[in-house]
């Protein structure tokens, strides 16, 4: 064998094959299409999923407005079917005056419950949109049992978080006599 021919050998292995070509360009391809395409084809499918929510809310928002005279009157219906209710929410022009008038009505539901009231406490917070209630009273159980009716039933609404009942000590001589302490809350809208 001659030189020539030795060189000649080599360079024939080496020379890639058609198959090998075809193989790397299909792996080529497939690497295009997991690296490029495939996250433009997600980006551009989840950018026009949020072009047509934004849409969908843009026209649902102009109906609104080109209907807002419909839209007030609802509102307005809905409020005067709200205060026809025998139980709501209170309103007040402020936080006090809510706490005031939150205060004089347990106090009436108390009186007409014939249960006496021994300590009576609004804590005016500045935040939140309840009022926290404080309620110390002596009375019978059936006292007890009809204030409890009052809170369920009342004109506002009037939320009970804790109920301690003991029997009083002071007047041994009426078994029947309960020193109650209620811890309430009361969901106030300042407007």
């Amino acid at each position: 064998m001659s030189n020539a021919e030795r060189s000649a050998s080599p360079a024939a292995a080496v020379r890639p094959t058609p198959i090998i070509s075809i193989g790397l360009a299909v792996i080529a391809l497939v690497l295009l299409f997991v690296f490029v395409l495939k996250p433009f084809v997600e980006n551009w499918r989840q950018r026009d999923a949020r072009i047509a929510t934004a849409e969908k809310e843009y026209f649902h928002l102009q109906r609104i407005m080109v209907n807002g005279s419909v839209t007030n009157e609802m509102i307005a219906d809905r409020e005067a079917a709200l205060a026809m209710q025998p139980t709501r929410i209170m309103r007040a022009k402020s936080r006090t005056l809510a706490a005031s008038a939150l205060q004089s009505m347990v106090q009436d539901m108390a009186d007409a419950s014939h249960v006496t009231v021994t300590r009576l406490d609004v804590a005016n917070v500045a935040g939140g949109a309840d009022l926290p209630l404080t309620l110390s009273a002596n009375g019978d159980i059936y006292g007890l049992t009809e204030l409890l009716k009052q809170f369920r039933h009342g004109r506002y609404v009037v939320d009970v978080d804790k109920l301690q009942v003991q029997v009083n000590s002071a007047l041994r001589g009426a078994p029947d006599v309960l020193q109650m302490t209620l811890s309430l809350h009361a969901p106030v809208i300042v407007e």
